[in-house]
């Protein structure tokens, strides 16, 4: 989390990984997922992209981002018997007035951040498109999920851009559907506004997990981009994939919530 927020701006895997200390994990199972997990937290930031081709090209998700981070260091930090560590010693210098001390927060160093632009391949297609194929996998395993979702303009279309327009897409619907089946709304939050402040999904905040109602730009552009196969009929077996997890989680009383609203509303849950 510490080298995100030294950043500057969302950086792609390939320029990440390709830098001297780089600071990427890679965990190519899941079972190393878990391993990992027992000694670090995974924050997971889902956004919609403000650009075609770049996702960020004026740094409003990236500082809405890096507030999103900052606060969750801190809410772990918090936690009793949690990983990440409160603030400590961590230096100190001699000056002309005596001995100053600097502390700095080293849960940040038990916290890592996914976010697609810099933990997917952005230039091979094909590690690109295994990686996006299973997002419902990694939104499912992180241990807080963030909405980043700021007021913003897109800069080619003009559009405005914030947590409505990020809840239309279909692909950030399946994110959060992703989300929701594991843990339901625990540990789930949104940054909207002006980006600086972190506030927890309740039952009353207005997003949709039907992803199939969702927007999808290759529908937007009538399936004649790419292999010109619509992204609906691929996440079908995600989904079914997805609810049989809830269905194996029904015990939570967070998961058990979401069952009962897909259960209520199967058919656009499951349209045929």
């Amino acid at each position: 989390a510490d080298a995100f927020l030294g950043c500057k701006s969302l950086k792609s895997y390939e320029n990440l990984r390709d830098m001297q200390n780089s600071t990427l994990k890679v965990l190519d199972t899941l079972e190393k997922v878990r391993e990992f997990k027992k000694d670090n937290y995974v924050v997971f930031l889902s956004h919609q992209w403000l650009g075609w081709g770049t996702p960020d090209p004026d740094n409003v998700h990236y500082r809405a981002m890096c507030n999103a981070v900052r606060s969750s260091q801190a809410m772990f930090a918090t936690r009793t018997g949690n990983k990440a560590r409160a603030p400590v010693l961590t230096s100190r210098r001699e000056s002309d007035g005596g001995t100053e001390y600097e502390s700095s927060l080293v849960a940040g160093k038990n916290v890592y951040v996914w976010v697609d632009f810099v933990s997917i391949s952005q230039e091979h297609r094909g590690m690109q498109s295994l990686a996006v194929w299973s997002l419902p996998c990694y939104a499912s395993v992180a241990d807080c999920f963030v909405i980043v979702a700021p007021d913003a303009v897109h800069k080619e279309s003009k559009s405005k851009c914030c947590h409505v327009t990020y809840n239309m897409r279909g692909w950030c619907r399946a994110e959060m559907l992703s989300k929701v089946c594991a843990s339901g709304l625990r540990d789930m939050y949104l940054v909207g506004g002006d980006g600086t402040v972190m506030e927890p999904v309740a039952n009353d905040t207005p997003l949709s997990f039907k992803l199939f109602e969702g927007d999808f730009s290759c529908c937007q552009r009538l399936h004649t981009v790419g292999d010109k196969k619509c992204d609906k009929e691929s996440l079908r077996l995600p989904a079914l994939g997805l609810y049989y997890f809830a269905l194996t989680r029904a015990h939570d009383e967070y998961v058990g919530q979401v069952l009962e609203i897909m259960r209520a509303e199967r058919e656009k849950f499951f349209p045929e």
